[in-house]
């Protein structure tokens, strides 16, 4: 559980970012006006950077189960008195984490942390690529 929590608090970090200010000198110089153009145009790049660069589907590997319980019914024979008896019984089985496995699983966070951070990096690329080309740059 504590997995997930912190690789979502890591995607949550990645996706933030700092924020950078536009500008547009081409735009009149009217406050209202460049509110209204930079929302436009920032609403736009993001559609243009998450369709060139989405955001990779991660799978998040998932614990192992607690146990098992197990539990039925027997039937015994004794050669020595000639008679059957019957029984119950019940148990819990509690599976062993194997370390190739727990190795296995934080690489494949550490690669998942990976992709995310490149496909962010990309969709930053685009995006400001994209603002260049409608005439915004950053202050």
């Amino acid at each position: 559980m504590s997995t997930k929590i912190t690789m979502i608090g890591l995607l949550a970090t990645l996706i933030s970012g700092c924020a950078t200010q536009w500008n547009n000198p081409n735009l009149v110089n009217d406050p209202a006006v460049l509110q209204q153009q930079l929302a436009i145009a920032t609403g736009q790049c993001k559609q243009v950077a998450l369709g060139n660069a989405p955001m990779p589907d991660i799978q998040v590997p998932t614990s192992q189960p607690s146990g098992y319980a197990i539990s039925g019914t027997t039937n015994t024979y004794n050669s020595s008195t000639s008679n059957y008896s019957n029984g119950t019984y019940a148990t819990t089985v509690t599976p062993v984490a194997n370390p190739a496995q727990s190795f296995m699983g934080g690489y494949a966070q550490g690669v998942a942390l990976g992709v995310m951070l490149r496909a962010k990096r990309n969709q930053d690329a685009v995006f400001d690529g994209c603002m260049a080309k409608l005439g915004w740059m950053p202050e």
